[in-house]
């Protein structure tokens, strides 16, 4: 059994009792790329390649997603593995799994420069490891589609994911956001590997999907969510990655399937062109739609709201305004779950 020098009870007292709805950072990698710089996404390392090569940056925009109001910041871990950065570094094992670790030290380090810049934050903001799917890995883009699992076992999946995890955990994230998972096998399996091995552990998962009751690979979101939601580790469900005008229809359809609480951070409503690698239906102003679509989310069952690719700082200020002016002027409260 790994030990590890988590205090897991921040998470669910702050998520879900001690605020109404919370805000979630938004797209590291692309948000990176704004700034500039290229990134290896295909089988490459993604944001991760910036913890070894300008870790700076990283805690640069770790700190503006604070500052723009988010209440949980993910780290650069979405791509890493210890595989990864062994075959593509060059380096060992043991170095690996401490670039892991400088990821969250990194976003540790951002948020206590936040809090020396805003000594009267109340609560703390969290911290979140994020695990990206088995798929990243491979270089054909299979974490689109989650293909991979008709030929990968849950078993190898878990092997594959066990490290990782082992790293963030010990290096004290708040919880783990299990993201951007496009079936529900690799859900599964990953709930199985927190139910055996990481006992104290919390986690949210949250899938990619393709349409408004899909996940990416073709299973119901109902059934995905029903189904890694009776792991008790696994302290909320959602949905990541995916077009904004999918997300009403999934929490609806998830509802009446699952007592954890709901959380959504789309991509902006751009789309990735996989052949080419550009951004396509350019939005002018992505933070004007989201401001639309934010109330509709939250009567569906949102207890957590951000975004994921091309949502930057600027859409994520945005969003923490209009969640703020809603919960000033209507009656939406946060239920108080009891997720022990």
């Amino acid at each position: 059994e790994f030990h590890y020098p988590l205090k897991m009870s921040a998470f669910s007292d702050c998520i879900w009792t001690s605020k109404s709805i919370l805000v979630i950072d938004g797209g590291l990698g692309t948000e990176i790329e704004e700034r500039g710089i290229t990134l290896q996404g295909n089988g490459g390392l993604w944001s991760a390649e910036l913890i070894h090569t300008n870790p700076r940056l990283l805690k640069d925009i770790h700190k503006d997603y604070l500052r723009a109001g988010a209440d949980i910041i993910i780290t650069s871990t979405y791509q890493a593995s210890v595989e990864q950065f062994c075959h593509l570094l060059g380096i060992s094992e043991a170095e690996a799994e401490d670039l892991i670790r400088k990821g969250v030290r990194l976003a540790k380090e951002a948020r206590e420069e936040f809090l020396k810049e805003n000594p009267q934050t109340d609560p703390k903001p969290l911290i979140a490891g994020s695990v990206g799917p088995y798929a990243v890995s491979l270089p054909n883009m299979s974490e689109y589609s989650g293909d991979y699992v008709d030929q990968v076992s849950s078993k190898h999946m878990m092997n594959w994911h066990r490290p990782r995890i082992k790293c963030l955990l010990e290096e004290g994230v708040d919880f783990l956001a299990v993201e951007t998972i496009p079936a529900q096998a690799e859900g599964e399996a990953i709930a199985d590997l927190l139910r055996n091995e990481f006992p104290n552990a919390k986690a949210w998962i949250s899938f990619s999907c393709k349409s408004s009751t899909e996940t990416c690979h073709g299973e119901r979101f109902s059934e995905a969510v029903a189904a890694v939601s009776q792991c008790d580790q696994v302290v909320a469900v959602g949905v990541n990655c995916s077009a904004p005008e999918h997300i009403e229809g999934l929490l609806l359809s998830a509802k009446g399937m699952c007592q954890k609480p709901l959380v959504v951070y789309p991509n902006s409503g751009e789309r990735y062109q996989k052949d080419t690698g550009e951004w396509t239906d350019l939005h002018e102003n992505s933070a004007e739609r989201f401001n639309t679509l934010i109330p509709i989310w939250l009567l569906a069952g949102a207890k957590a709201v951000g975004g994921c690719c091309r949502v930057g700082p600027t859409e994520i200020a945005s969003i923490s305004k209009k969640i703020c002016e809603l919960m000033k002027t209507t009656n939406l409260k946060l239920k108080d779950y009891n997720i022990y």
